[in-house]
């Protein structure tokens, strides 16, 4: 029989990590699988693990201009406020790093540069739950909009309470161009 001794904070640390690993590779496994299945069914797949992991059934993913708006019009003035100074502030960090580009030659000749352009397309999530914070949306979507992205697609999880009127005020405050009610490995 083999005796293993050691102190008992470095036995349970062991165990966790080995738990740990297990876990991982689970939960690994479980988002090849939706991953697959959504890449299969498409739309109808993303419903199901909408309904199953958000418990919501939803018949549009892609929220409405007007759904926006009216969430927009419906958050406090005082928090509208607080909304557009973060984006100023948030704004006048982020130019500081915006990058132009630049040509030059060497005594050589050799000319060299380097040339700055804007992804087309961005997404952005926003976490659900607890951790639904306007200013997730405004740390991720200013930013890309000052290095010129044309197309700002924010992603968070489905709500059976209905997205926070804040959290839709941020993305029109930000620019954000579609929002989706989409989490999750799905």
């Amino acid at each position: 029989m083999e005796i293993i001794k050691g102190d008992l904070n470095f036995l349970l640390d062991t165990l966790e990590k080995q738990q740990a690993a297990v876990e991982e590779d689970q939960v690994e496994a479980q988002v090849k699988a939706i991953l697959k299945e959504v890449q299969i069914n498409g739309d109808e797949a993303v419903r199901r693990y909408t309904e199953t992991f958000d418990k919501i059934k939803l018949t549009n993913f892609k929220l409405s201009e007007a759904e926006i708006e009216t969430a927009y019009q419906n958050t406090a003035p005082n928090l509208l406020r607080a909304l557009e100074a973060a984006k100023e502030n948030i704004e006048s960090f982020h130019l500081k790093q915006k990058q132009t580009g630049f040509i030059d030659a060497e005594k050589t000749g050799v000319i060299r540069g380097q040339l700055v352009l804007p992804i087309e397309t961005v997404g952005i999530y926003v976490p659900g739950g607890t951790a639904r914070y306007p200013s997730s949306v405004l740390m991720n979507a200013i930013p890309a909009k000052i290095a010129g992205v044309k197309r700002i697609i924010m992603v968070t999880p489905a709500d059976p309470a209905g997205l926070p009127d804040s959290l839709l005020a941020a993305a029109k405050i930000a620019g954000v161009d579609e929002v989706y009610q989409i989490g999750g490995a799905q």
